[in-house]
């Protein structure tokens, strides 16, 4: 009982240290982005690798400031 406890505690741990260090990678992905304003083609070149819509818009919204 106490063995499987730990294991699925360990589980969570892995799995959130996953989860941060994936944000991390999307916001220094993201933030390639910022102040590349080339017109609005240049910010949606840039920003065309995120596929959601609204992170494009987020993106293209710090790519113009």
């Amino acid at each position: 009982m106490l063995l499987r406890l730990i294991l699925i505690i360990l589980l969570l741990a892995l799995v959130l240290v996953n989860h941060f260090e994936m944000f991390s990678i999307y916001n220094t992905k993201i933030n390639k982005c910022k102040g590349k304003k080339d017109g609005d083609s240049g910010c949606r070149k840039c920003c065309s690798q995120f596929t959601n819509a609204i992170t494009r818009k987020q993106c293209i919204a710090l790519c113009m400031t």
